[in-house]
């Protein structure tokens, strides 16, 4: 068994057990022996924490020189930067760099923790009436992170303003007497929370081709329609009969009409209830990405390091990684601020 010795920089992750069920990498421990190494890992595994955590960021430039292979792993909405990583795993469903990036595995898999009921067990119209005598608000909004893309807000202030009341029931733009708690505690309230509802505004933080996360899903186990926004080929992932796709409309009046249809129409409503979550080609690409990850990881840990290696040499590639590393880490909020306020402003009104 050959011994695995790595570091990741990740804040819910400090032992290679965190490791190994956080990237749930169980099926691979029959081939490797991971060993947690602080100071001179083999392996040096990053999240986007290094971009945002002042902690992280230091640690990962005190192990880059002293690690041999660099991986990025993005659990967010991003890309890998390819001038100082050798491997990136992401959400880009259709980038090809020969053997050093591959695809997350499909969001049924990668937010299993989220899952609670893998299928949909309204399969009837007749099930689906019974649940809707249960429903008895229009629409939820669940955030407590306001920094996001704009059209998130968008959608709550026109439907609000335009149609009914959406209740947002976290942190960010509430207006109930409920405040759901943050991602933590996220995982075990938000189905529960959102279930009294007909509808719920499943909006990802960015617009990113292949960037389906939990939110369109904990919709679904409510058992709400979602009315979703981030990832213009979700329907690649879940079945585009189960939810509405904001990306397929024109105009934030068109969806509206749509929606005030599926509302005042309880057939049709229920229809979409009924429908199963996933088809038999969201299913089959699911465990085709789940066959890709894990060949792509034991491709990186079987080979020898001098042969692993993938990071570009030359003189521009240092130029490059002279600056990253010597630049400050400086985020800036009133900068975001600024942006997100402006982009809301060039945004409203549309939804691309």
């Amino acid at each position: 068994m050959k011994e695995i010795k790595l570091f990741t920089l990740h804040p819910c992750i400090n032992s290679t057990e965190n490791f190994i069920k956080h990237f749930n990498l169980e099926p691979l421990t029959q081939s490797f022996n991971f060993q947690w190494e602080t100071n001179t890992p083999d392996y040096l595994i990053a999240t986007e924490h290094i971009y945002k955590n002042k902690k992280l960021n230091r640690i990962f430039k005190n192990l880059y020189k002293k690690s041999k292979i660099k991986i990025f792993y993005a659990e967010e909405a991003m890309g890998c930067d390819w001038n100082i990583f050798d491997y990136g795993l992401g959400f880009d469903r259709n980038l090809i760099i020969n053997d050093r990036y591959v695809q997350l595995p499909a969001p049924f898999d990668f937010f299993k923790n989220f899952i609670f009921n893998p299928e949909n067990e309204i399969k009837t119209i007749e099930q689906a009436k019974i649940l809707l005598t249960q429903k008895n608000k229009f629409c939820n909004f669940l955030y407590s992170n306001p920094k996001a893309h704009p059209t998130r807000d968008i959608l709550f202030h026109f439907i609000s303003q335009n149609y009914k009341k959406v209740d947002s029931l976290g942190k960010h733009l509430n207006n109930t007497n409920t405040k759901a708690t943050g991602y933590i505690g996220h995982i075990e309230d938000c189905v529960l929370i959102k279930k009294p509802y007909k509808f719920s505004i499943a909006c990802e933080n960015a617009f990113y081709e292949g960037y389906t996360t939990e939110k369109i899903l904990t919709s679904l186990q409510a058992h709400t329609i979602p009315i979703y926004f981030g990832n213009p080929l979700a329907s690649l992932d879940i079945n585009p009969k189960a939810f509405i796709n904001v990306h397929d409309f024109n105009s934030l009046q068109d969806l509206l009409e749509f929606i005030k249809e599926i509302d005042k129409s309880d057939e049709l409503w229920c229809q979409m209830i009924a429908e199963p979550w996933q088809t038999y080609e969201n299913k089959e690409s699911e465990l085709k990405r789940k066959e890709n990850y894990y060949n792509f990881i034991n491709n990186i840990f079987s080979k020898e390091i001098h042969s692993a290696q993938r990071l570009p040499q030359g003189t521009y590639i240092d130029i490059y990684q002279n600056w990253f590393f010597n630049r400050d880490f400086l985020p800036s909020t009133f900068f975001e601020k600024v942006w997100h306020k402006l982009s809301s402003i060039a945004l409203y009104g549309s939804t691309k």
